[in-house]
């Protein structure tokens, strides 16, 4: 599985959001928002054939985690927030 190194990405790569390990068959994706100098992560979240699968979480501009959400091939099985 191809692993990337996010620290030597641009931040307009990041801010499209991008598969950190595999891809959308099995991986792990993550996207930042886009408006700030030090971006901040916005979605971190799983793929596993093809659906979400395992934690689904949304951060706010200042990093707070504003939403969780538990996956099991691509249904909700748990909202923590």
């Amino acid at each position: 599985m191809k692993t990337i190194d996010i620290l030597k990405l641009p931040l307009e790569k990041k801010m499209n959001g991008i598969f950190i390990k595999g891809d959308i068959n099995d991986g792990e994706y993550k996207i930042w928002w886009a408006d700030k100098p030090l971006s901040k992560l916005y979605i971190h979240c799983f793929y596993k054939d093809g659906a979400l699968h395992g934690h689904w979480k949304r951060y706010s501009h200042e990093g707070k985690l504003i939403n969780h959400v538990l996956y099991n091939h691509g249904y909700i099985i748990n909202k923590y927030l």
